[in-house]
């Protein structure tokens, strides 16, 4: 028997077939699975972060062992050793332990210091990766505080704050203070604008005692924080009045110039019994059971008395000069 011939179209139909058959076939998706891979990844990154939290957070290697000190100040380095490392002995919550070098409380170790040490005018805490911490500190030349009928202050911003453990024996030698005799009611952020006193104080002060070759009170008196002066007392017994509003190594000038000429005619100064440099240009001064004299000063360039830088009067000091 004949058999029919297969039309056209049947055979590209076969044929199309036949390459549908030979290509690979699909993978095909199970159920669930596609939403299952995403989870796998995020929680190996949530292993690798719980990881690294550990070890950053809790590592021995990033424990701070060692608190260096930087910088000079009447009180032993050891003490602020000990004030930042009892600081670091805490922890945050309980379970984050401040020794860790990125969690060290840098502004409370300062706020503290600042507070428990008033003659620090600056301190900065600095991190030396991955254990140590260091303290920079810068003392102020005096401790100044205003006293008027009542507890000392110290002054900041023009207004008067209190200052914890200004009594401490180991400030006796810089701390300066002045004594309103008005005794002008003061209280906790009165506005106090009192600096230059201060600051005239301890630069006429500083000056005085090096010109004299003696020591000079480290408590000045003024009858009223409005007088614009004050006065000081030397060890030689005699009192000096200066002006407030007038730089000091003016009025210091001044003085050179006269206790020179004093001199002259005077074998010391036993005799005085006051100096006054309130009006420039002039000196003023009298003698024990006698009347004030008055004597005209104007020092030239070279007769103003500068203060001594402090890192100078240091090396003095160590040096033993």
């Amino acid at each position: 028997m004949f058999k029919p011939k297969k039309r056209g179209r049947e055979k590209l139909f076969e044929q199309a077939m036949l390459a549908r058959k030979e290509r690979p076939a699909k993978r095909r998706a199970v159920p669930g699975e596609s939403e299952q891979l995403p989870w796998v990844s995020v929680s190996l990154w949530m292993a690798f972060l719980l990881v690294g939290g550990y070890v950053l957070l809790f590592s021995p290697m990033l424990m701070v062992q060692r608190v260096s000190i930087q910088g000079e100040s009447v009180i032993p380095s050891e003490e602020y050793v000990n004030f930042v490392e009892s600081n670091l002995d805490n922890a945050y919550f309980g379970i984050f332990k401040k020794r860790n070098y990125f969690l060290v409380p840098s502004k409370e170790i300062v706020g503290g210091i600042l507070e428990r040490y008033p003659l620090l005018s600056d301190v900065q805490v600095e991190r030396q990766f991955p254990d140590t911490v260091s303290l920079l500190l810068r003392e102020a030349p005096a401790l100044l505080r205003w006293c008027s009928g009542g507890p000392c202050y110290g002054v900041r911003n023009g207004r008067a704050v209190l200052v914890p453990y200004s009594e401490d024996d180991r400030y006796a030698s810089s701390r300066l203070s002045v004594i309103d005799e008005s005794a002008l009611i003061v209280q906790v952020d009165t506005v106090l604008p009192v600096e230059s006193y201060l600051e005239v104080f301890r630069v006429t002060r500083d000056g005085l005692s090096r010109l004299i070759g003696g020591e000079v009170s480290s408590v000045a008196t003024t009858p009223s924080r409005h007088s614009d002066e004050l006065t000081l007392l030397t060890s030689e017994g005699w009192r000096l009045l200066v002006a407030v509003n007038r730089p000091a190594e003016v009025s210091l000038g001044a003085l050179s110039v006269f206790l020179d000429e004093y001199k002259k005619d005077h074998p010391d100064r036993s005799g005085l019994d006051s100096i006054d440099l309130r009006v420039e240009g002039k000196v003023f001064y009298a003698e024990s059971g006698q009347s004030t004299e008055e004597v005209e000063a104007k020092p030239g360039k070279d007769d103003l008395v500068t203060p001594p830088n402090k890192e100078d009067s240091k090396k003095k000091k160590k040096s033993g000069e």
